[in-house]
């Protein structure tokens, strides 16, 4: 994936659409990038708050600055897949960099989290349920994995091993984290790990106890 694959889609002449703050925070990005070209962190923070600003060519363009200094950092396959699957509904795009993203570091629960969202929205059940499962293995105290593979083994059916992923879930929830004040953290906790347990995801979970003690 390249920048320019996505040129003809990205709105790369949108006017800028940044508020104060998000302006406040691209500039001390900018400066922590001047000082050092190599804090890949603070461009992919930049891309964040750009795609968040719907600046999408602009937010990609960062993105492949990064995996050119270097093609094996893992967040910026990582981001760039969730804006494809999430604010795109590009799934089939999205699938091709997380298995790069995989490739590179095997371990991440957040790529497999995000494989199991692309398999899903393309109506491979199966392949969503074993990314998930993986997910959910890798880093058992994160509630909203588990809770999509719920999601995933009912629609598939299997209830029985819905009811003791719900058991699991019980095992490890633990009180709601606070909500962070970083934009970048809160849309973390809220997409990958769940322990912001918020008002959306209180009542996801109260229907997935309903439906399964109904069933």
């Amino acid at each position: 994936m390249t920048f320019d694959d996505y040129r003809d889609i990205a709105n790369l002449t949108a006017e800028n659409q940044l508020n104060s703050q998000e302006e406040k925070d691209i500039r001390l990005l900018d400066i922590a990038i001047q000082k050092d070209p190599f804090n890949l962190e603070a461009r992919v923070k930049k891309a964040f708050i750009l795609f968040e600003a719907h600046m999408d060519g602009q937010a990609i363009k960062v993105l492949n600055e990064v995996l050119t200094l270097n093609p094996q950092y893992v967040d910026a396959y990582m981001w760039l897949g969730e804006f494809l699957l999430f604010h795109w509904a590009d799934s089939e795009s999205a699938i091709p960099l997380l298995k790069e993203a995989q490739n590179i570091d095997p371990n991440r629960a957040e790529i497999y989290y995000l494989l199991g969202c692309a398999y899903s929205k393309r109506d491979k059940i199966n392949e969503a349920i074993l990314h998930t499962q993986k997910a959910a293995q890798l880093e058992p105290t994160w509630p909203h994995p588990r809770m999509c593979l719920i999601d995933y083994l009912l629609l598939a059916g299997r209830t029985d091993e819905a009811r003791v992923e719900l058991q699991e879930l019980d095992r490890y929830l633990e009180p709601s984290v606070p909500e962070p004040e970083d934009e970048m953290e809160r849309y973390y906790e809220n997409l990958f790990t769940g322990r912001y347990m918020g008002p959306y995801k209180k009542e996801w979970l109260e229907k997935l106890r309903t439906q399964l003690s109904a069933t």
